[in-house]
């Protein structure tokens, strides 16, 4: 259990950072196309689905339960915002 939620905690935090780098990227470009500014609206949301998986599992290792109530809901609200726009 140790090791798959550590494993988890890693995946997401690492494709947090790749895909905030990414966007990062795509913003300082100067000149857009519409196919690129699809590209990065994906990129956006994918972001959103990772960030809030990496929120979720640091949480979790921190207080050693899953977040409940008020921040589980909004968590979960966000994640499958971002699931169906990608």
């Amino acid at each position: 259990m140790l090791l798959t939620a550590l494993v988890r905690m890693c995946g997401f935090a690492l494709g947090t950072a790749a895909y905030l780098f990414l966007l990062i990227v795509m913003i300082r470009k100067r000149s857009r196309r519409s196919v690129e500014w699809a590209l990065l609206a994906a990129v956006g949301v994918a972001l959103l689905w990772y960030a809030t998986g990496a929120i979720t599992s640091f949480y979790e290792a921190g207080v050693g339960e899953q977040p409940s109530g008020e921040l589980e809901s909004l968590l979960q609200s966000i994640s499958r915002i971002g699931l169906a726009l990608i």
